[in-house]
């Protein structure tokens, strides 16, 4: 699992959100994330780095300055195309809001590489 620190959540006193989080990950040089899906939304803006997703089976290319949002309940991974430089991105979504209501799931699944 890479690196990844949670800055804004419910739970965390002092939040002012009640129904998003926030967190910063990592995806080492040349590594990836594992292969999951949510029915959380997601937002991900891409910090450093460069690399691609796969959603569903089709590849999206991205890098810095790049904002991307798998869709709900798709199977996805994230992929780092650089092996000298990590990827670093602050990603937001909507968990604690689908937690408390109780339907948040969050499946991993199979690497697709």
């Amino acid at each position: 699992m890479a690196p990844s620190a949670i800055i804004m959540h419910p739970r965390i006193n002092g939040s002012v959100a009640q129904t998003l989080m926030a967190f910063m990950a990592e995806i080492p040089a040349g590594g990836k994330s594992g292969r999951h899906r949510h029915n959380s939304e997601a937002i991900i803006h891409i910090l450093q780095g460069r690399g691609y997703s796969v959603f569903e089976g089709v590849r999206y290319e991205w890098e810095a300055g790049d904002t991307i949002s798998p869709p709900v309940n798709q199977w996805h991974q994230h992929f780092n195309s650089d092996n000298e430089k990590a990827v670093i991105y602050l990603a937001v979504t909507n968990d604690p809001l689908l937690e408390a209501m109780g339907i948040l799931v969050e499946e991993p699944g199979e690497l697709i590489e």
